[in-house]
Order: C-alpha cells, then structure tokens, then sequence
C-alpha cells in the first residue's frame, strides 16, 4: 500500500470505514527515523510492508498439518477416537455453547436493552437479539408501586392535623 490515501478513503476518513481502513494501514506499517543531513531533523517515514505473503504461507502450512494429522487419525485413531473423545467433545461444546447464551442475554440486559422478565426463557434469546439488533424494544409499562402524589398529599394533611 502506499503513503496516500485513496480518494474514497479521504472521503470516509471521519466516519468508521475510513478508521478502519487507517487502523489496518497501521497493522502494517513499520517506521523508520530517517535523518535529514542539511537540518540534522529527525523524521518518521512510514513503510507499509505487505503481509500477504507471510499470511498464505502459514496457511499453507496449516492446511498441510491439518491434512496429516487428518490422515493419521483416520488410520490409526479412528475407532478410538470415535468411542471415546467425540461424545465428551459434544457434551463439551452444548454447555459451552449454552452457557455463552446465557451470558450474552445477561449482557443485553444489562445494556437495557431486554427486559429483565426475558432473562430466563433461552428458547426466545435469537428473537430478542434480533429485536435488540433493530432497536424496537419498548420499556414495558408497568405502573410504578409507588402511592400516587394524592395520597401522598392526604397523609401529609392527615400528619398535621393531628398535631
């Protein structure tokens, strides 16, 4: 990548798309000091360096293991590892997936966004991350168990005339 920006980017660069694109300039940059001889400045000159390279390298390696490790498994694991590890790797991922739920839904709530009475019911959570995602939530109604201000105002008038 180069120094200047696109003019897209110069467009977007108050507004989120343009942070990220920044930030992920930033990832790959590297500074170098260069100094100026005549004024004997020190400046920062930025360098991108291209990680693409580097990125499907591993890649490549990963895939390569995955597929070894894969082959021996097949020939010599397969029925042990299908008897014995499978079933605790399922039961494994289901609580940690629904204990994930659960957390998520406490976070909603806690932003206000659900109402607390929602909590419980896992079956409902994607509706209400769906609801929460387009804002339609509205504050349930419920009347306040506080005494209205008239009753309020009788006791006080009751209080005084007993004294």
């Amino acid at each position: 990548r180069t120094n200047e920006l696109t003019k897209n980017e110069r467009k977007n660069e108050g507004t989120n798309e343009g942070r990220i694109i920044r930030t992920y300039i930033r990832m790959t940059e590297r500074t170098n000091v260069r100094t100026n001889e005549r004024t004997n400045k020190r400046t920062n000159v930025r360098t991108y360096v291209r990680t693409t390279y580097v990125r499907s390298f591993v890649l490549s390696v990963v895939r390569f293991t995955l597929l070894f490790v894969r082959s021996f498994f097949n020939s010599l694991f397969c029925s042990f590892f299908r008897s014995v590890v499978c079933p605790y790797a399922r039961t494994y991922l289901r609580t940690f997936v629904r204990s994930f739920d659960r957390s998520f839904v406490r976070t909603y709530v806690r932003m206000n966004v659900l109402h607390p009475n929602e909590r419980t019911n896992e079956g409902k959570n994607e509706r209400m991350y769906l609801r929460a995602k387009k804002g339609k939530y509205e504050p349930s109604n419920q009347p306040n168990n506080q005494p209205t201000k008239e009753r309020t105002n009788e006791r006080t008038i009751e209080r005084m005339n007993k004294r």
